[in-house]
């Protein structure tokens, strides 16, 4: 498990180094660390190569100015998976910064924030929340809650063994939709539920959970039932995982219809950054340079999962795991 950065020193110092950096940010970045566990690889360069046209398609369907940073490296169980800070919100700052955002979206975030209350939490606790720190970035709440623009935001770890490229021989799997659905859930996407949170955080929500339902106008904050992700409460788009196999975040996933963010990975599938991906990236708060039919139309990419440990004070690490399935 990564180290926590600290977060509640020289609250001042943290929030100058912010404005000086979101003074000369323009745009959406990603910085990617290579850990020694890539670097060493005889394919290092394949692996690297992969993870940099991962970053660099959200770097162009994503509009926020405000930088990601993310370490990554090399696992040798399942897929992938991903770690990332955590930090209780009130459901007010989510909102009001999503309002904020809706102006400049190109993307659906409108529609998004009109199936909101204005006040109180539709799911979970009606007061509060939980959100990764990179989403936090999004809607603009790094400088309430401290964010070093320079601390990481998340780690993502990959089997290379069982992708492709990678280093085992005959990898079945996209390297490619791995890296995307473990960047996804280092940006916010993921359920709060099964996470094992206790005491006050026991029932906050997640962003992403404010957008299940288990059918029209009505919502599904639980592990029990049918529960789908809907923008506006009324179309229902693909179905979360909630037989418990995975993360309550993932997309169930269909037979012969793969998604990045399905809960486990289909051999020989080659699955992009799709629709829903983009959708809920753009509902929890990440504008969008374009529509996310026209985004996936320009041949965007993919990914997959999430397990949460929280830690003291404001400080959480969370982690998602992404298994295999064979087609």
């Amino acid at each position: 498990m990564p180290s926590i950065p600290g977060r509640l020193l020289c609250a001042s110092a943290l929030a100058a180094l912010f404005s000086a950096a979101l003074a000369q940010a323009s745009s959406f970045a990603v910085t990617a660390t290579f850990d020694s566990t890539i670097t060493s690889d005889p394919n290092a360069t394949s692996i690297e190569g992969v993870i940099n046209s991962a970053i660099g398609v959200y770097e162009s369907a994503i509009t926020n100015a405000m930088n990601v940073n993310i370490l990554f490296q090399e696992e040798i169980s399942g897929l992938g998976n991903s770690s990332y800070i955590v930090d209780p919100i009130t459901y007010s700052q989510f909102v009001n910064g999503l309002s904020a955002n809706v102006a400049i979206d190109h993307g659906s975030m409108a529609t998004a924030y009109a199936s909101l209350p204005s006040s109180g939490s539709p799911v979970g606790n009606s007061t509060n929340m939980l959100i990764h720190s990179a989403d936090a970035k999004a809607v603009g709440l790094a400088s309430a809650l401290y964010i070093s623009p320079t601390a990481s935001d998340g780690t993502v770890s990959i089997n290379t063994s069982i992708t492709n490229p990678g280093t085992g021989a005959g990898g079945n799997y996209s390297l490619l939709t791995t890296v995307e659905h473990e960047i996804d859930e280092v940006l916010g996407l993921g359920s709060t539920l099964g996470q094992g949170y206790t005491g006050q955080y026991a029932n906050y929500a997640s962003p992403e959970d404010l957008y299940r339902y288990s059918s029209a106008n009505h919502r599904n904050f639980t592990t029990s039932g049918t529960a789908w992700f809907s923008i506006d409460g009324t179309h229902m788009l693909t179905k979360f995982d909630n037989t418990g196999s995975g993360d309550y975040g993932d997309w169930l996933g269909v037979a012969n219809s793969p998604q990045v963010q399905d809960a486990n990975g289909t051999q020989s599938a080659n699955a992009v950054l799709g629709t829903n991906e983009l959708l809920a990236l753009n509902a929890i708060g990440y504008d969008l340079s374009a529509t996310p039919s026209q985004l996936v139309a320009e041949e965007l990419l993919p990914e997959p999962s999430t397990w949460l440990l929280f830690g003291a004070g404001l400080l959480a690490v969370a982690w998602c795991r992404y298994t295999c399935t064979a087609s």
